[in-house]
């Protein structure tokens, strides 16, 4: 293992950051994507559901994405996935930081490399969709935010659940890494706006991912609009990975109304925050881990400092599992 470690410190030392590339423009699988969004968008009554934070992010920090679904403009949305990860359309769950980009990737690596245990920076190879940045590491593109996606994916496979739901997966990393790591059936609940992101991201990367709107489809990766979530029958595990204390408290209570009642997976698995950092704020005020209204039919596992500490070091990582008498 040191030897390994060893040559990982070696990529690291030369790793560098990516270089921007031009934009793209959108191919003909970009337009059909975008067409095929619009579809589902206006069968949703181009709803748009967000509160919270996320309500004050659409409004002030993607307007020209927001305004492409508004528009039902084809031509302005496929440019836009073509260039997601430099657009206003991955703001919340990517970043554009690129002072503390290669940083605060390294720190993660060294993270991952240390909980996950894998010397391989291979499994985290970002597939050429969207215009990606990142740093590159022995020729491998590593993304922000991808070796937390692939250490949750490595903890969810240690559980060995057959269905994972995630409320929130943002533009699908951890759907990405699971698929590389696991055989599971995996199921993404959350906003319209946000899973239509994820579609284009997992459809252009080769994944068979499909809808639940009106039926339950058959297939490995399903996308469920928030307002939909009664179409979900069942979960072995719930994972939730940052979202949940930024999200309104009735939709909190709403979603896990669903966990407790309804879907009773084994193990809820989640990372959120859990000190109140900004109390004044007139957008941001966090409901505290602390607070969800998890049913005493689950017991709590463990609770620990999490190690991926953004946001001021203020998340934990929690895991939960149900008696299964109840």
């Amino acid at each position: 293992m040191r030897a390994s470690s060893n040559k990982q410190s070696a990529a690291l030392e030369k790793a560098a950051l990516s270089k921007k590339k031009a934009r793209r423009s959108p191919d003909k699988k970009d337009r059909e994507i975008a067409e095929e969004i619009l579809r589902i968008h206006s069968k949703l009554k181009k709803v748009f559901m967000a509160d919270g934070e996320w309500k004050w992010i659409n409004e002030n920090k993607k307007k020209n994405y927001i305004k492409a679904l508004r528009d039902n403009n084809p031509d302005a949305l496929a440019a836009i996935l073509a260039n997601l990860f430099q657009e206003d359309a991955s703001y919340g769950f990517y970043t554009y930081e690129t002072d503390s980009l290669q940083a605060g990737i390294r720190a993660d690596l060294a993270v991952w490399n240390e909980f996950v245990e894998q010397n391989d920076i291979s499994p985290l190879s970002m597939p050429d969709v969207g215009n990606p940045h990142g740093i590159v590491v022995g020729g491998v593109l590593v993304a922000p935010f991808q070796p937390r996606h692939d250490y949750c994916a490595q903890k969810i496979h240690s559980l060995g659940p057959k269905t994972v739901l995630e409320i929130g997966g943002g533009y699908g990393g951890l759907a990405l890494q699971l698929s590389r790591r696991s055989n599971v059936k995996y199921i993404d609940c959350d906003l319209p706006e946000t899973l239509y992101v994820a579609y284009y991201f997992l459809k252009k990367a080769g994944l068979n991912v499909k809808w639940a709107i009106d039926t339950w489809p058959d297939a490995p990766i399903v996308l469920v609009p928030a307002n939909r979530k009664k179409l979900i029958q069942k979960a072995d595990l719930v994972f939730n990975g940052l979202s949940f204390s930024e999200m309104g408290r009735e939709t909190v209570d709403g979603y896990f109304k669903f966990i407790n009642n309804v879907w009773k997976p084994r193990y809820i698995f989640h990372q959120n925050s859990n000190i109140l950092l900004f109390p004044n704020s007139p957008r941001h005020i966090e409901v505290l881990a602390r607070d969800f209204p998890i049913g005493k039919i689950y017991r709590e596992i463990y609770r620990a400092i999490s190690p991926w500490q953004g946001g001021s070091g203020r998340y934990r990582e929690y895991l939960y599992e149900r008696n299964l008498e109840r």
